[in-house]
């Protein structure tokens, strides 16, 4: 979308997939991460 605004560029379906895969690739790495702080909380939980 910000391709619009700026001259001289323009969207392609290139641009779609690679913004795609931006948008894959994070979600993955926040679910890994939110996953990792879930466990590591239990095991902090069971050590108290």
């Amino acid at each position: 979308l910000h391709q619009y605004f700026v001259p001289g560029r323009f969207s392609d379906w290139r641009d779609a997939v690679a913004d795609a895969i931006g948008v894959v690739l994070g979600c993955i790495t926040y679910l890994k991460v939110r996953a990792l702080k879930s466990r590591l909380m239990k095991l902090d939980d069971a050590k108290r």
